[in-house]
């Protein structure tokens, strides 16, 4: 070994330990300064749709249809969306939890779905750095900072969404792929689908990549699991409900600038729209299976590829930009979904693409963390964001790699 070799790895190593120090200042300023104090005050104006899911929970414990608006019902909490459906338009299935909730009052609920909330949405990115070898610090510097930058995750804590909930259950079901047979990813997944459907294109998508149908079985079969348990306590007529009158107004577009869906301007087209996010959904699919396809002609297959790789990971990111961009509502909050898969893309696992590819990634993950204003081009920011981001990790699932090695932000490739 030479001196200029030993010489070198001092000052790589030397670069990487000042890159993760200044991420991790950049967070506490932003965490001091800005994410601390906002979340404060949003936390005290109340969470409008928390009290959606605690109103739901009691009407149900209370033996009304939850999703009935109630209004002038005595005993009843009503929360109508419309003349015929309540704010609560989530399946059955999380009923009985949420009538436990309903049990304490709305402040100790509020009190306690908040840290919920919040450990959902570091778990995963929790097990990203430990599932991160060799660039563990550099992945929990960067999530850190995505948290703290996160003008979503602020937002989610002032309405008390469910998001940062189901997109911890469905990430993290993710990253357990390959482990235990996939069963723990399995059931979590289903455990997602049942909160909220759209998990189920990153399952699709994962599907389609590994071409895994046996993980396709064993999800829908936790799934009818925990419909089966969910039917000893909530009644069936309340699916028969939710399917037939609840999905199909809750599927609805707004135009809304908070609305961040791609979709937003076809909201006025109803049934057109819900069938233009279908086929967006679609696109995902398989554009994770062409991908899947060129993995496998070109022998791209990297280390550990039973479990998650640095290329299943792009797949993650894409697959959750997907579900952003084309659900009829991607409401701003909903942006917390993009936080870790995009920490893990960026900084858990050997970059699979070109330095251009790494730079829209990088741009688009920015802009997704930004607030959106009532402006033109302002009121599309996470809009612009996530294509930006769907981009370049496209770009990088599609590129050729036949004969090169993974390829790192230098523009290697």
């Amino acid at each position: 070994m030479t001196t200029s070799t030993v010489t070198s790895g001092v000052g790589r190593t030397g670069r990487r330990r000042a890159l993760i120090a200044a991420l991790f200042l950049a967070a506490a300023a932003l965490f001091v300064l800005h994410w601390l104090p906002t979340a404060r005050v949003y936390y005290d104006k109340g969470q409008f749709d928390l009290y959606q899911y605690y109103a739901g929970g009691h009407n149900w414990r209370a033996g009304f249809d939850p999703y009935k608006p109630l209004v002038d019902t005595p005993g009843a909490l009503a929360i109508p969306r419309s003349d015929t459906i309540s704010g609560f338009i989530y399946p059955p299935a999380i009923l009985p939890l949420l009538g436990q909730l309903s049990r304490l009052s709305y402040d100790a609920a509020r009190a306690v779905w908040l840290p919920l909330s919040l450990a959902a949405l570091v778990c995963p990115l929790a097990l990203g750095v430990l599932l991160a070898r060799g660039r563990r610090w550099e992945t929990a510097a960067l999530g850190v900072l995505l948290l703290a930058a996160s003008n979503p995750v602020l937002f989610h804590i002032r309405q008390g969404q469910a998001d940062m909930l189901v997109s911890g259950l469905a990430i993290t079901a993710f990253l357990l792929y390959g482990r235990l047979r996939s069963w723990p990813s399995a059931v979590l997944f289903a455990i997602a689908i049942a909160v909220k459907l759209t998990p189920l294109v990153i399952v699709l998508a994962l599907v389609a990549y590994r071409r895994d149908w046996r993980f396709l079985l064993k999800t829908l079969a936790a799934g009818c699991a925990l419909l089966a348990a969910s039917l000893l306590f909530v009644s069936p007529h309340l699916y028969a409900e939710y399917v037939t009158i609840v999905l199909p107004q809750a599927s609805g577009g707004n135009p809304f600038f908070h609305n961040q869906s791609l979709l937003r301007g076809w909201s006025h087209l109803d049934v057109y729209a819900k069938y233009a996010s279908l086929a967006g959904y679609g696109l995902v699919v398989a554009a994770a299976a062409v991908a899947g396809r060129g993995r496998r002609s070109d022998g791209a297959a990297e280390p550990g590829d039973a479990g998650v790789t640095s290329a299943m990971l792009q797949v993650l990111a894409f697959a959750v930009v997907g579900v952003l961009l084309f659900s009829p509502l991607s409401w701003r909050m909903a942006f917390v979904w993009a936080v870790v898969p995009m920490t893990l893309v960026l900084a858990a696992a050997p970059w699979r693409g070109t330095r251009w590819q790494y730079a829209l990634v990088a741009c688009g993950a920015a802009l997704m963390c930004l607030p959106v204003w009532d402006h033109p081009v302002l009121d599309s920011i996470e809009t612009i964001g996530a294509l930006v981001a769907g981009a370049g990790v496209l770009a990088a699932l599609l590129t050729a790699r036949a004969g090169s090695p993974p390829g790192a932000p230098d523009g290697t490739t």
